[in-house]
């Protein structure tokens, strides 16, 4: 069982036993590990430790409690682990930045975690269409616009980040992409993530590639030289929605059987505009850097 599969089982466990108490350790021992490891592979897996995830799936439910069923405040706290209204508001208040009794009059928007899925069923039919090719790109002159401080999966602003920050950095390069000069190719263009330092969050950079020398780069606009290296690229074409599945294919089925393994560096998603597709549809390759796993020397 691949490490990935561990942390679903532990999020199944979580997932079933909301309106109980819940012990860390049995969380750990359901995924097979030792607490003592799974935290930090729980939270470098979701991007939260998993006490957090479970005040925040519990705190959604009593949102959704609060609009859609008639029972007390109370009742509610109760149900979802609180030992009195007093704390369970002030939890509610602290995370949604509302009151329980506010929000359920006045409904406003709020950020609602929904389960994590480490694992999703990726359809890979016999024809062997999401086996990816192995490429060798060579140094890439980018031109574009970047975002810092990104959340990572499972973070508490993961959605912000996911449907608004990042669509709104394509629609501000879209506007203004005829204002960079020297393009390689009219038709394509890259979305960049690269880790922090510390690996707790993500940059982003849309961009499209242009032909090396000197440049004039419009104002607000970066020039960065992203480094060649081995990648496994993976086509895909479907459901916007659909995409993180694919992610998650790579990570947690494919990567783990493979004689590669994951190599620090940025990950790519190239954007071909001549690629037909369906309205709604997302037409992308992801490019995911490998190196070779190292022989297992063996012992006699």
């Amino acid at each position: 069982m691949s490490y990935i599969q561990s942390v679903q089982r532990a999020i199944d466990y979580i997932e079933t036993h909301l309106h109980e108490p819940i012990s860390l350790e049995k969380v750990a021992a359901h995924a097979s590990y030792s607490y003592f490891h799974f935290h930090r592979l729980f939270k470098a897996t979701v991007g939260c430790t998993m006490s957090e995830y479970i005040k925040r799936r519990r705190l959604t439910k009593a949102a959704y409690a609060l609009l859609e069923t008639k029972a007390s405040i109370i009742d509610i706290a109760f149900e979802y682990g609180y030992e009195s209204q007093e704390a369970f508001t002030r939890a509610f208040k602290q995370w949604f930045n509302v009151l329980p009794g506010k929000y359920r009059q006045a409904r406003p928007p709020v950020q609602l975690i929904d389960p994590y899925w480490a694992v999703k069923t990726f359809p890979v039919n016999a024809t062997g269409d999401h086996k990816p090719y192995i490429v060798t790109r060579q140094p890439l002159q980018v031109v574009g616009l970047q975002l810092e401080g990104l959340s990572l999966p499972g973070g508490s602003d993961r959605e912000q980040t996911t449907q608004v920050a990042i669509p709104s950095l394509w629609h501000q390069l879209e506007a203004r992409i005829h204002e960079i000069e020297r393009r390689v190719d009219p038709f394509v263009s890259y979305g960049i993530s690269s880790p922090s330092r510390d690996g707790s969050h993500f940059t982003y950079m849309a961009c499209v590639e242009i032909e090396a020398g000197d440049v004039n780069i419009p104002q607000g606009f970066i020039q960065k030289e992203i480094k060649g290296g081995t990648y496994a690229s993976f086509h895909y074409k479907g459901a916007a929605n659909q995409l993180s599945a694919l992610t998650n294919y790579i990570y947690g089925s494919w990567l783990p059987s493979s004689q590669y393994q994951s190599h620090f560096g940025v990950e790519i998603e190239v954007y071909d505009e001549r690629e037909p597709k369906e309205d709604g549809e997302v037409a992308v390759e992801i490019w995911t850097p490998i190196k070779k796993r190292a022989k297992q020397s063996s012992q006699k």
